[in-house]
């Protein structure tokens, strides 16, 4: 969060360090678990679909989660 945060605010005020701070929010998302789930499964192997079941569950909870904030702070579903 603190990586997208630190990226926008350099692009906004024109920051010459935008670009590096875009390869470092990058690596950040590479870095999540999800991401690694999710390359599991376009590359193959034995744990295809125990990586794909993991990656659905994790996109439902992380979904669920958004909704009840969104819901917990007055928005809408």
């Amino acid at each position: 969060m603190a990586s997208s945060e630190r990226y926008l605010r350099a692009i906004g005020s024109r920051n010459r360090y935008a670009k590096r701070y875009a390869e470092e929010l990058a690596r950040a998302v590479l870095d999540l678990s999800v991401v690694a789930l999710a390359r599991g499964v376009v590359e193959g192997g034995p744990l295809k679909y125990s990586s794909a079941s993991r990656l659905a569950e994790a996109i439902l909870l992380a979904t669920d989660e958004h909704a009840d904030q969104k819901t917990a702070a007055g928005g809408h579903g």
